[in-house]
């Protein structure tokens, strides 16, 4: 008798101590010395281990496209992207020299130079030859750089909101903007 009041007042002990995490599921489907009590402190239990599982399971990390994602943005940033201004300036200035061109947007991260063109009315005619000419004057001026040239207006409103911004001092933020200037790029046809 003493052992199985001993055991009842532990069960009552757990089961108060459980009532506060979770409310007991008032179910008698254990029967015997323990009743009620022993099955809700087997639900509790499952329950718990249940929650803890499930917490432990979506905390752990994901693979897949975010780790894709990752590791394709890391080799962009190493070393930390840099602008130039300096030879952004120059390539307008060369730029400026072909005939026809009403506006210039040049913007250069790294060894990547993206300058777009905005060609007069009776210009367009000549877009092609008028851009071939940009591009060669470019590449013999900045031989190690890889030159984009594009005329779509869509793109030089892009590069000219990329132009405008302030070059980040933030690692996170400069890499950003290398990747918007990435997908610029891969709109660009030259």
């Amino acid at each position: 008798m003493f052992l199985g009041s001993a055991v009842t007042q532990t069960t009552q002990r757990s089961h108060r101590f459980f009532l506060y995490i979770l409310p007991p599921i008032k179910v008698k489907l254990v029967t015997g010395d323990f009743g009620q009590e022993v099955f809700c402190v087997r639900v509790t239990f499952v329950v718990l281990t249940l929650a803890f599982a499930l917490t432990v399971t979506g905390c752990t990390k994901q693979s897949g496209t975010e780790t894709k994602q990752k590791t394709e943005a890391e080799p962009l940033c190493i070393p930390v992207p840099v602008r130039h201004y300096q030879w952004e300036e120059q390539a307008r200035s060369i730029t400026t020299r072909v005939k026809g061109i009403d506006r210039i947007v040049a913007v250069q991260i790294d060894k990547e130079l993206d300058v777009a063109i905005q060609v007069t009315n009776f210009n367009r005619f000549k877009l092609e030859s008028i851009q071939k000419e940009v591009g060669k004057k470019l590449k013999e001026a900045f031989p190690d750089a890889n030159i984009h040239v594009t005329a779509d207006k869509r793109l030089i409103k892009d590069l000219q909101r990329l132009s405008d911004e302030p070059w980040p001092t933030d690692v996170k933020a400069a890499c950003q903007k290398k990747k918007s200037l990435k997908e610029l790029e891969k709109k660009m046809k030259g």
